[in-house]
């Protein structure tokens, strides 16, 4: 037998192996493996940012205590949607700063604060003092919504995906193995 019997025969095994079974579910775990990994990082990334972090830099940002107060709100209604307002983010290595009860409370001082500072006249020294102390409380605040949300819901969602993973890497072997064993 020459090299191009030998290449035409290897490719032949090539495609039975494509179409047997296993390879079959070892291709379609693959692909849910692969969507329930994006799934888990659009969650945590794109959706808890936008409904928490996104609204603490718009607050961040406002140009009068009206706006920052409601996106500051819009912040705080992200925290419960996702269910991040008790607890420690860390599973682990708790931190103060990744505690969300204090983090809470310190989302509810600010709206608090920026209550008191509506009465006050925009042009008043005590206003834009007031407003620029809020300004650098939001930019030092660290909302680990995203974090809490990975660590506690998204938990669940990150060991279906290994599962997956380890069932995909199972049914590739038993492919392989069963190509190997077959005899033609």
């Amino acid at each position: 037998m020459d090299y191009g019997e030998y290449q035409k025969i290897q490719g032949e095994k090539f495609v039975q192996w494509l179409k047997s079974a296993p390879t079959k579910w070892f291709f379609l775990v693959f692909f849910l493996a692969i969507l329930g990994s994006m799934f888990l990082g659009l969650m945590n990334h794109y959706f808890v940012a936008r409904d928490v972090d996104d609204w603490a830099y718009r607050a961040q940002i406002a140009s009068n205590i009206q706006d920052m107060k409601a996106d500051m709100g819009k912040a705080k209604a992200g925290l419960e949607k996702w269910k991040a307002t008790q607890g420690n983010a860390f599973l682990i290595f708790k931190r103060p700063e990744a505690d969300m009860d204090l983090v809470m409370q310190s989302v509810n001082t600010i709206i608090t604060r920026a209550t008191q500072l509506e009465g006050l006249a925009m042009n008043s020294t005590e206003y834009q003092v007031g407003i620029d102390d809020l300004r650098g409380t939001i930019r030092e605040l660290w909302i680990p919504a995203g974090t809490y949300w990975q660590r506690h819901q998204g938990l669940a969602w990150f060991l279906a995906t290994i599962i997956l993973w380890i069932l995909d890497a199972g049914l590739l072997g038993w492919s392989i193995f069963r190509q190997i064993k077959r005899k033609d």
